[in-house]
């Protein structure tokens, strides 16, 4: 009797509360269907030299990211193709993005041992991000990619490092953690496993990256530091390398 009862009380939650008749509402009438929340309405997205094709929901792209919002929903030919081609994108890093749009979450992240590959990309995803203009994207990509840099102790190589200069913009939080771990090996590993002759052959052909190495060491002497922590380290905040302003409250904090 009282499995009957409880069944009868799930049965009301699900469906709604009873009509002046005494009828159960049509849950029709209160629950969205598939096509209600993703609609039915697709675009098509090539990306990369390949042209690999996603086939992806109109809305859900439109109300997840602004840049397609401002592409689709507008006079533009891609809005009236329902198309969009993207040759110089990569293509994982667009199918890591879907995943995100469709369920909030980023792809699990790993680095293998010993090949030292990471499952994707985390500097072709940034730049991906950068481009759209998701702000919590970048950051997000920033926290997962450290977390494994933490819990591995290790951060950017110069191969990565070198990478992330050559893909993302002036001043992105992607280079402000590349910079940082070149300062951290200029300062805190061996003479003689990293002479200064390998620094300069690494920065003579990158500008950009020369600047902010020296603006770095000019930071290490003002703030008379005697020595720099791993940029890989738990107790530096994940704050540091987000993108919103250090005296601007952090979006992503759980306080």
């Amino acid at each position: 009797m009282s499995d009957n009862t409880n069944e009868d009380t799930e049965m009301q939650s699900v469906q709604g509360p009873p009509t002046d008749s005494g009828n159960v509402a049509n849950p029709t009438a209160i629950r969205p269907t598939f096509d209600n929340i993703f609609g039915t309405e697709m675009v098509d997205l090539f990306v990369g030299p390949e042209k690999k094709r996603f086939h992806v929901h109109k809305s859900v792209l439109c109300q997840r990211v602004p840049y397609f919002r401002a592409m689709f929903e507008s006079e533009f030919i891609e809005a009236q193709e329902n198309l969009a081609t993207f040759p110089e994108d990569n293509a994982e890093s667009f199918d890591v993005l879907l995943i995100w749009i469709y369920t909030g979450k980023l792809q699990q992240l790993r680095r293998d041992s010993v090949s030292n590959k990471w499952t994707w990309s985390p500097i072709d995803f940034f730049q991906l991000a950068e481009k759209l203009c998701l702000p919590i994207v970048m950051d997000r990509t920033m926290d997962t990619m450290r977390a494994i840099d933490c819990e591995t102790h290790m951060g950017m190589g110069l191969g990565s490092i070198s990478n992330t200069y050559s893909k993302t913009g002036t001043k992105s939080a992607m280079r402000k953690y590349a910079i940082d771990c070149l300062l951290f090996i200029f300062f805190e590993s061996k003479r003689h496993q990293w002479p200064v002759s390998t620094f300069q052959d690494f920065m003579k052909d990158n500008p950009d990256m020369a600047v902010d190495f020296m603006e770095g060491i000019r930071a290490v002497y003002d703030q008379k530091k005697t020595r720099l922590l791993n940029p890989s380290n738990t107790k530096i905040p994940n704050c540091q390398y987000h993108c919103h302003g250090a005296d601007e409250p952090c979006p992503h904090s759980t306080h």
